[in-house]
């Protein structure tokens, strides 16, 4: 075409392609749709002795529409296929807009004559279409989406992106590190600050990631890194979300009289949870998180000529109450369900008649099934018991109020752990939970092409905590405490402490520890700690900053 031959190629910038241009008349698109009045336009432009290039402005919503239907289209190849939804972010800070289609095609390649043949008429079906489409096999998605942007360089030949023709890239099955090891960091979908951050470390390429510890990783860098070193392995599987919207578990009742009377809501809303629990019961599944919506009208109100207020014709300006219930396992019990849900009608003011009652399952999950057994098992009955309590007080306090504590890799005792509420939480159940949105991906492979999955190794490790020789207190202090100690040398161990106006005899101590934080922290912490026992049999766990000599109250050993 005339733009090759003035040297445009594919994924150059748009600035360096005007320049090349210059010499033509510009001509700004609106939409993809006036290509062919574009190229009739620039027809008559050649035949009057004149050349124009298109310029068509980036319209990222018409993107996405289309790369839809062509997911809808490619069904053809795969029967589950769907846009990429863990997008990296950019310089930004935003994710990245999608630009990928996921295809699985385990158990596929025998019916296109091999994988590669099918790489191969996907590549060729998107040519035909108009698109310059790159193609990759692997076992995982994040290994697939690093040789399709990256392209491997370690035996694998791939064209040049300004040609029209590219081969696609099939990796071997259980191919692991290797192919990835020379692809540079953005190959990982890690966020753009953080190549940028890495790059200053000295750390271009994968291989060289790989040999940093996984501990250090993630207390500098957070979870995302360890994270996407996993999806590239397939220790940490992803799941393509298909492109068929997901079964709703809905259930809706447009009240013919609007009313505000409790006991007639309480017996629509039972109405409605015993349809949502029936029907995830007949699935084997059960709700994890429940959503609940009471349409309201408020009459408004109008004032006539004499200054009296009546009520006005127009209809009711309509006003959503929503009630969540968050569980700490799954269940498909109507009863306890709405028990839950009477827990947050108890605090709920109507403004007005109710109109229309819905019900929502928005997370859900697969039920315990157990066999039943002849003689009852009290430890069984205890599990229940308790996740009915943690349910209750959920419901009564807020799902912010019942926590748990999950370890993060800090050597800061206060950063440590943090904590997540009990219930609600889909990520809990072992992988069994998906929310709605992901329900129609349940079909989807867990193991990559055949290979048999293993469990993923928790990412976060705290030493601290699992190594015996060094024991932590389970009681901390939210803030250190101070505290006043007497020591043998201004840098030796304490042999009397005051605390809350107590004096307390050191009978035995263990320690120092030296704990410091790390330089990408900020300002440093450098303490050195302490397990004492006092006179009174209290086991302390306190500290000296170092910065300036003054003791603390860290914890106690219960």
């Amino acid at each position: 075409s005339a733009a090759a031959q003035r040297g445009v190629r594919v994924g150059m910038p748009l600035s360096e392609a005007t320049s090349l241009c210059q010499n033509a008349k510009p001509q700004i698109g609106k939409a993809m749709a006036a290509a062919p009045s574009a190229r009739r336009t620039a027809t008559r432009a050649k035949q009057q002795g004149g050349e124009r290039f298109h310029l068509e402005p980036h319209d990222p919503a018409a993107d996405l529409e289309t790369l839809r239907q062509l997911a809808e289209q490619c069904e053809w190849f795969s029967p589950i296929v769907g846009l990429e939804q863990d997008t990296p972010l950019g310089a930004a800070g935003r994710p990245i807009a999608p630009e990928c289609l996921l295809l699985d095609v385990s158990r596929l390649g025998h019916l296109f004559g091999g994988e590669a043949s099918l790489a191969e008429q996907i590549t060729g079906w998107f040519r035909e279409q108009g698109y310059l489409a790159h193609a990759a096999v692997a076992d995982t998605i994040g290994a697939a989406w690093a040789a399709v942007h990256e392209g491997p360089r370690g035996g694998w030949a791939r064209a040049s992106s300004d040609t029209v023709e590219s081969r696609p890239l099939v990796l071997p099955a259980g191919h692991g590190w290797e192919p990835l090891y020379e692809l540079p960091l953005r190959a990982l979908r890690i966020a753009e600050p953080t190549i940028v951050l890495l790059r200053r470390l000295g750390v271009e390429t994968i291989e060289q990631l790989r040999r940093l510890p996984r501990p250090g990783l993630i207390s500098r860098f957070g979870e995302e890194l360890p994270r996407r070193l996993d999806q590239a392995s397939g220790d940490c599987p992803e799941v393509i979300v298909a492109r068929r919207p997901p079964p709703e578990f809905t259930a809706e009742w447009v009240l013919e009289h609007p009313t505000t009377r409790r006991d007639s809501l309480d017996f629509v809303l039972t109405q409605l949870v015993e349809r949502v629990s029936c029907l995830l019961a007949s699935r084997g599944e059960g709700v994890v998180q429940l959503e609940s919506w009471l349409e309201t009208g408020t009459p408004e109100v109008a004032s006539n000529g004499d200054g009296e207020t009546v009520a006005s014709d127009a209809r009711p300006a309509l006003q959503a109450l929503r009630m969540r219930v968050d569980l700490f396992r799954p269940t498909a019990n109507a009863d306890h369900l709405m028990e839950l849900l009477r827990m947050q009608m108890e605090a709920l003011v109507l403004p007005g008649p109710v109109e229309t009652a819905r019900v929502e399952a928005r997370v859900v999950a697969k039920l315990e099934q157990r066999q039943m057994e002849l003689f009852a098992d009290s430890s069984r009955e205890a599990t229940r018991q308790l996740s009915v309590l943690v349910d209750r007080l959920s419901a009564r306090l807020g799902r912010q109020a019942v926590l748990r504590p999950r370890l993060r890799a800090d050597a800061q005792p206060e950063q440590a752990c943090y904590f997540v509420p009990l219930t609600g939480d889909a990520r809990k159940l072992s992988g069994r939970a998906k929310t709605a949105t992901a329900a129609a991906a349940k079909a989807t492979r867990t193991a990559p092409r055949g290979k048999t999955s293993s469990p993923s190794p928790p990412l976060v490790s705290n030493p601290a905590v699992s190594s015996p020789a060094v024991t932590r207190p389970v009681h901390l202090e939210t803030t250190p405490l101070s505290i006043q100690v007497v020591a043998v040398a201004p840098h030796g161990p304490p042999v009397r402490l005051i605390e809350n106006g107590h004096p307390q005899r050191v009978l035995r101590h263990w320690g120092p520890e030296r704990i410091e934080t790390g330089w990408w922290r900020g300002p440093s912490i450098r303490r050195d700690y302490y397990r004492v026992e006092t006179h009174t049999g209290e086991r302390l766990w306190i500290f000296r900053r170092l910065q300036d000599g003054e003791w603390f109250l860290q914890g106690r050993f219960e």
